[in-house]
């Protein structure tokens, strides 16, 4: 470590005052050891008396300054599920099928829509959501009570007209034929036809 210039000027001064007690001849040890005493006291003390270092201030770069942005919170409410209305009408499906139909109704009540054939020949398939609606019951426009609403729709397969009533028959029966008679056995008029003699001795016998 250098010796700074201040100290180094009272080191350069301690050795004049030396030569000078040399010069003069002071024989004294008790001189001796106090010159002694103070020069290894300043040599000891000069690595700590050293001038602090100036700060280099010249190529120093401003800093940003660093500002937090403000981060938006996720909202914790919870989305609110679509409840039934308290009071809801019976929508009208005629002429809907049947699949379009059961959302529409189903998203208003508690139960099931019943779905029935409108002829009473004719059965509903496995899988009839395409059958197209011919009757319903209430009505559309009746108001609901979701919890005890009993709601039937009556269906046609797609492409068959609906009935003018339901559960009337698709395919009607034919009307039963009259009984032929039998061949060889004779047959009689009624008595008003036969003529007045024969009803005489029919009367007689």
């Amino acid at each position: 470590m250098p010796i700074p210039r201040l100290h180094e000027q009272g080191l350069r001064r301690c050795w004049r005052l030396i030569l000078r007690t040399d010069r003069y001849k002071i024989q004294s040890n008790q001189a001796k050891k106090s010159i002694a005493t103070v020069l290894a006291g300043i040599w000891f003390l000069t690595p700590f008396l050293g001038d602090p270092p100036e700060k280099n201030t010249a190529n120093a770069k401003p800093q940003p300054a660093v500002t937090a942005a403000a981060t938006p919170l996720a909202s914790t409410s919870p989305t609110p599920t679509p409840t039934k209305s308290a009071e809801p009408q019976m929508p009208t499906v005629v002429g809907k099928p049947f699949g379009e139909a059961e959302k529409a109704v189903e998203d208003l009540i508690d139960k099931k829509l019943t779905a029935l054939s409108a002829y009473n020949d004719v059965e509903l398939p496995a899988a009839y959501a395409d059958w197209v609606v011919c009757f319903q019951g209430p009505e559309g426009g009746v108001k609901l009570f979701p919890a005890y609403a009993n709601t039937s729709v009556y269906l046609v397969a797609p492409g068959t007209a609906c009935p003018a009533e339901k559960n009337t028959g698709l395919h009607p029966k034919p009307a039963p034929t009259p009984a032929q008679p039998r061949s060889g056995t004779r047959t009689h008029p009624p008595p008003a036809d036969r003529p007045e003699s024969v009803q005489r001795a029919a009367i007689q016998a």
